[in-house]
């Protein structure tokens, strides 16, 4: 977006700021709460909602993630809010008349978000937030970062799903972030070179069958494979 010469702010932890600097854009600083890796092993429905109340749908994140949001907004007056796992940044954009949109593989919405949108939802009629501000709690349109076939809507059970399309104006795959094009264009990648297969699903060793699944398919391709793990992802 930047070298299309639009103006971006991101809002992001410290931990995130030199990133954001480097890449050129404009960074702000809003709280957030420390990864907890418990939220893959938790499978009981009552012990998970308990865990999710005291983080993700507490009334005190959600409380601080909104008033960091409205300072982020006020103080660049965005054309779009879009989001990547921060389910209040939609309610916030509602509440300042702001489109928004948020980024999300639907896998997320079989384990965790089955039960963190319920709670957060519980919890911002709490607050006392407007209902049609409160339902964008995954932004005017729902943006899956996939292909269809890959993460499709039929793993999701029939009620999560329904949950989704209930909350948003739209949902669609919009495939690879990047084409080939555009990364040979933005990391400045000669215009052939070796094939090569990257394959991230995050730290948490929740996709770790799926890495497995991966590998034994890919096994005879003569193509160079590497994944990326987190320190705490099983090996």
């Amino acid at each position: 977006m930047i070298a299309r010469g639009h103006e971006v702010a991101i809002a992001s932890h410290e931990a995130g700021r030199e990133e954001v600097t480097r890449a050129g854009a404009r960074w702000l600083g809003i709280r957030e709460i420390a990864p907890d890796l418990r939220w893959h092993e938790i499978s009981e429905p009552d012990a998970f909602r308990d865990f999710v109340r005291t983080r993700q749908a507490s009334r005190s994140y959600v409380e601080s993630s909104l008033e960091d949001e409205f300072g982020t907004i006020e103080a660049v007056r965005p054309d779009l809010v879009l989001a990547d796992m921060r389910n209040t940044a939609g309610v916030a954009a509602a509440l300042h008349g702001i489109p928004s949109i948020t980024v999300h593989n639907l896998r997320l919405f079989a384990h965790p978000l089955h039960v963190i949108l319920p709670e957060l939802l519980r919890t911002l009629d709490d607050i006392g937030i407007d209902s049609n501000a409160r339902n964008k709690i995954l932004g005017d349109v729902l943006a899956i970062p996939s292909l269809g076939a890959l993460d499709p809507w039929n793993e999701l059970a029939p009620e999560i799903s329904g949950m989704v399309m209930d909350l948003v104006l739209e949902a669609r795959h919009i495939g690879p972030l990047f084409s080939a094009a555009d990364r040979r264009d933005l990391l400045d990648l000669p215009p052939t070179r070796d094939r090569k297969i990257v394959v991230t699903l995050g730290g948490s060793g929740a996709g770790g069958d799926d890495v497995r699944h991966f590998l034994d398919s890919t096994a005879r391709l003569d193509i160079e494979t590497k994944v990326i793990i987190g320190p705490d992802a099983a090996q």
